[in-house]
């Protein structure tokens, strides 16, 4: 059975993007399927909003709250999609 990616040790400033409004936070623990973050002012997540690591949005995120206690919350992200070009 092939084991599963360990998350390596990641602490990455990011925001929390739900519609227009940023929410700073820290990202942590992050591998290809998901991530655990430090929201800077705790409050109920949405069940999608999106993660950039990036106030640019040079990295970008689409996210599915798995849990949530205060200002801490697990995430996992959507898979990424190739889309054909022509």
């Amino acid at each position: 059975m092939a084991r599963m990616p360990q998350p390596k040790a990641f602490n990455h400033a990011g925001f929390v993007k739900i519609n227009e409004q940023f929410y700073p936070c820290q990202v942590h623990e992050m591998s290809m399927t998901g991530a655990r973050l430090d929201v800077a002012y705790p409050f109920d997540l949405p069940d999608t909003f999106t993660l950039q690591l990036t106030i640019a949005g040079a990295a970008v995120r689409s996210c599915y709250l798995i849990w949530q206690e205060g200002g801490e919350a697990g995430v996992s992200f959507e898979p990424f999609t190739k889309t054909e070009k022509g």
